[in-house]
């Protein structure tokens, strides 16, 4: 015989909201007020969110940083990629994968060297300057 109140389950919806509010930067503490228990019609507390949601908090950015790679990889090896799309799983690597470069500072250091990207051939001509002045080992991971 069960005492108390039941325990709350999670459904599939409830695991990929927290998994996405996860991904876009939302604090766990926060998580809570999302959450809500079909029960009590209430959001779940603390404990209860860090219990049933834990592999969610413990893997979700660590899973979308593998698909990150994985596709940067890709883009990597493929002829047919454009430097915007490099340079948003860059951007996402450098803010949410913790990579750096190599030495800490940006790629550009002067304030008015900015370029327009107006067309994908002056997106790869770009890249290759780039790539050229300071190589591809600049980028780098935390860990490497």
């Amino acid at each position: 015989m069960q005492r108390g109140k039941p325990r709350f389950e999670a459904t599939d919806e409830q695991r990929e909201l927290v998994r996405a509010l996860l991904l876009c930067g939302v604090q766990v503490t926060k998580l809570c007020r999302h959450v809500i228990n079909p029960r009590t019609g209430r959001p779940v507390n603390y404990r209860t969110l860090t219990r049933v949601f834990r592999t969610e908090i413990e893997t979700a950015v660590e899973d979308a940083n593998a698909a990150v790679v994985t596709n940067l990889y890709r883009i990597a090896t493929s002829p047919k990629e454009s430097a915007p799309v490099v340079a948003a799983a860059i951007f996402w690597l450098r803010t949410k994968g913790g990579w750096r470069y190599a030495d800490g500072t940006p790629l550009r250091e002067e304030a008015g060297d900015t370029q327009m990207v107006e067309t994908e051939e002056n997106a790869r001509r770009i890249m290759e300057e780039v790539l050229n002045e300071y190589g591809r080992g600049r980028i780098m991971h935390p860990d490497g």
